[in-house]
């Protein structure tokens, strides 16, 4: 699924993205059956976020951990707003609309789908057993970190871009962290970039 059009993402940045998400799959290999569409295409799924929207307490909206975190990492963004406080639930709306049982997602959305759970729980209350109660499926490699040991994401700048320019890209890889431990001894929080990937390039391989 392809996010629909932000503020800061104007339509010719939304067909590059739909490009380049083609090129990394076929570069990846297709899987049996892959289904790519813009989200803002299925109108239900507004619509069903809005109705979750409702009766949504905004304490549970407030406790979500990457919504703190964020709020202290990008500072210099503007995020007192309903798409980003509310993204989790449209993220339900995403979810369960589609009756999804086990869903693969990193450690960090783990909180997220708890989220989900909670508010299919409610709405399953009032009306009655419509949605399941997806549970999160993890990977070996249940957390990627970005460039700087913090968690991959765009917004912190952390990540390394497929069709970034070349010398941005050898900046970025020449400036990661190295590690002196040996393959064999347990990668933590606080251990580098470097030796978290590898750990990525295992469960993969």
């Amino acid at each position: 699924m392809v996010h629909p059009q932000r503020p800061e993402r104007p339509a010719p940045a939304l067909v590059r993205g739909l490009d380049r998400c083609f090129t990394v799959a076929k570069a990846c290999g297709w899987p049996e059956k892959a289904v790519v569409f813009v989200q803002s295409q299925v109108p239900q799924t507004a619509e069903l976020a809005l109705v979750f929207g409702m009766f949504t307490p905004l304490g549970w909206l407030e406790r979500v951990p990457t919504y703190k975190e964020q709020l202290q990492e990008l500072r210099e963004k503007d995020l007192g707003t309903y798409g980003f406080l509310g993204y989790p639930v449209l993220m339900t709306a995403d979810i369960i609309m589609y009756k999804a049982t086990r869903v693969p997602v990193g450690a960090d959305q783990v909180a997220h789908l708890e989220l989900t759970r909670e508010i299919a729980r409610k709405f399953n209350y009032h009306y009655g057993p419509v949605f399941p109660e997806p549970q999160p499926l993890l990977t070996e490699a249940a957390k990627v970190v970005g460039t700087d040991g913090r968690k991959m994401s765009k917004s912190y700048g952390n990540t390394i871009e497929i069709f970034g320019e070349e010398k941005a890209v050898r900046k970025k890889i020449m400036g990661i962290k190295m590690d002196s431990r040996t393959p064999q001894e347990p990668v933590t929080s606080g251990t580098p970039a470097v030796s978290q990937s590898s750990v990525i390039a295992t469960a993969s391989a």
